[in-house]
């Protein structure tokens, strides 16, 4: 078991054989992480060992199941046994939904109808490089979820708890001076904004996105709220501009588009930030690698590399600013509204 744990991303650690067969089966271990999500396992699981049937009676799901699943995802340091009982690691204390950095809704999320169905149909992906959800359902995921609010409510609470952890990194490097206005362009709930206006007294904000993620938005006494699409206009003037994880779920043209209508409107000297990955150019392990086949197969987005940021940019009327990495795996995109 540690063999295998220690082999993850190191193809030399194991024979050749045993390293493809691992990595064939990997997916199975991604599932049962969607599973123990899905089913709120984690809520019945504590720092003192409980046996799997005590926490299988508690979440309603099946002893021998539930214990097969857990030895598995144990391998990969999410949940660990011991004592004759499974309890906590600082990983699987994530999947909580009491947790203030919960993750349990992203990792269910991830595994729900569409995702799941979607990663089967990969082959059109392959074929045609199409997102697949538009061979699972016609209006692709944001279609789907119009249809099953059950499941839209939850991708927006796996964004807010993705938020989470990339909301410090952020204040850690984002630099305000000079800014009295900022605007936060699609910015779900605003929980971004809302954390970088409580760091900045001296910021008043506003948030845009659509009318019916507006109306669920947080309120700040310092943010106003504005409705509408960015492929339509009505986008505010503000001295900068924040993106975060908002251009990855478009391809270029798309992305290009967005960034030009942002461009008619922001004053000159106005700064952009775009928070996203910053995709390395060679083979290292980086976790935007595997979320570039997720906007692959599912939204129909990418991951890109800073050439490519400053590629849009400059095709959408924008100076590219450079890159700034903050202490994990994001970056900061910056560029700036030249004169017209």
């Amino acid at each position: 078991m540690s063999n295998l744990r220690a082999a993850a991303g190191k193809p030399d650690s194991l024979p050749p054989a045993a390293y493809v067969s691992n990595l064939s089966t990997s997916h199975f271990s991604a599932r049962c992480l969607h599973m123990i999500a899905t089913a709120n396992v984690a809520d019945h699981v504590t720092d003192i060992p409980r046996s799997a049937a005590t926490i299988a009676a508690a979440a309603g799901v099946n002893a021998d199941a539930l214990h097969r699943m857990l030895r598995l995802l144990a391998m990969n340091g999410i949940f660990q046994f011991s004592d004759g009982g499974w309890s906590h690691t600082p990983a699987s204390a994530l999947l909580r939904n009491d947790h203030p950095q919960s993750m349990r809704a992203f990792a269910a999320m991830i595994g729900d109808d569409i995702n799941w169905t979607s990663l089967g149909a990969m082959s059109h992906t392959l074929a045609t490089g199409e997102p697949a959800t538009r061979q699972v359902h016609p209006g692709g995921i944001w279609g789907y979820y119009a249809e099953h609010q059950d499941l839209a409510r939850q991708f927006d609470a796996a964004m807010t708890a993705k938020s989470h952890g990339d909301i410090a990194l952020l204040l850690a490097t984002l630099d305000m001076a000079g800014v009295s206005a900022v605007a936060d362009i699609a910015g779900g709930r605003s929980h971004f904004l809302a954390k970088i206006l409580d760091a900045h007294p001296q910021l008043r904000g506003i948030l845009f996105d659509q009318p019916d993620v507006i109306a669920n938005a947080i309120d700040h006494p310092r943010m106003t709220k504005a409705a509408g699409s960015f492929f339509e206009g009505g986008l505010p003037a503000a001295d900068l501009y924040l993106m975060t994880h908002i251009l990855h779920d478009w391809p270029d043209q798309d992305s290009i588009a967005i960034l030009r209508n942002l461009r008619k409107v922001a004053p000159e000297g106005a700064k952009l930030v775009v928070y996203e990955f910053a995709l390395p150019e060679g083979p290292e392990q980086h976790p935007s690698k595997a979320i570039d086949i997720v906007m692959l197969t599912v939204a129909g987005g990418r991951e890109r590399t800073a050439k490519e940021y400053a590629a849009l940019f400059a095709a959408a009327g924008w100076s590219d600013g450079g890159v700034v990495q903050t202490p994990g795996p994001m970056a900061l995109h910056l560029a700036y509204a030249p004169s017209l």
